[in-house]
């Protein structure tokens, strides 16, 4: 309903903590040739110097490096991950987030890599492998909207678009009935001014 990006990207990292059962869902994207943190779930406004923040966007880049999406979890044998190293990184991470497990998931399309999604848990089993699926759907429409906002920022004519987008976003938000009569009525009055005799 909107290309407006932040505002995508925190509706986003809020309503996947809706449905996913984690404590904290966070979006870094690729612009401008760096990676950078662009949204955090529970958070309006990012501050990206906060406590954990610089910390939590170094795994974001990390991830993207990585080459493919990955779930690393706590568990009572310790760091359930394949690398050595993998295992040494979270196992500080870990300690140092608060979190026993993270979910990871690469936003790229035919494109490019646009971007990272990261869930992460307090308890390794609240986020488990079984959450990948549908974490992946979540993931495939996120990077169609920042591909639309991204192309719709280098639109020439961008800033005024953006008062029409968000005018049919409310009409979108207006109840279905009531959408219906107002649709009725307008076509109404036009078949009215167009047939009634002026003369």
């Amino acid at each position: 309903a909107t290309l407006a990006l932040d505002r995508v990207l925190t509706t986003t990292v809020n309503r996947i903590t809706s449905v996913i059962p984690c404590d904290r869902c966070t979006v870094a994207l690729h612009r401008k040739g760096r990676w950078a943190l662009s949204a955090v779930s529970g958070e309006m406004k990012l501050d990206r110097k906060a406590a954990g923040m610089p910390e939590l966007e170094t795994m974001h880049i990390w991830l993207a490096g990585s080459g493919g999406d990955c779930t690393v979890l706590q568990t009572e044998e310790g760091i359930d991950a394949e690398r050595e190293e993998t295992r040494d990184k979270f196992g500080a991470y870990f300690e140092q987030a608060g979190m026993s497990a993270f979910m990871g998931i690469l936003l790229r399309d035919e494109e490019s890599i646009v971007g990272t999604l990261v869930l992460e848990g307090k308890e390794a089993g609240g986020l488990a492998h079984a959450h990948y699926d549908l974490a992946r759907i979540f993931a495939s429409q996120v990077t169609v909207a920042v591909r639309n906002a991204l192309l719709y920022q280098q639109m020439p004519l961008a800033g005024m678009l953006q008062p029409l987008a968000e005018k049919r976003a409310r009409f979108a938000a207006i109840p279905a009935v009531r959408r219906s009569v107002m649709i009725t009525l307008a076509v109404a009055l036009v078949a009215f001014l167009a047939f009634f005799p002026w003369y």
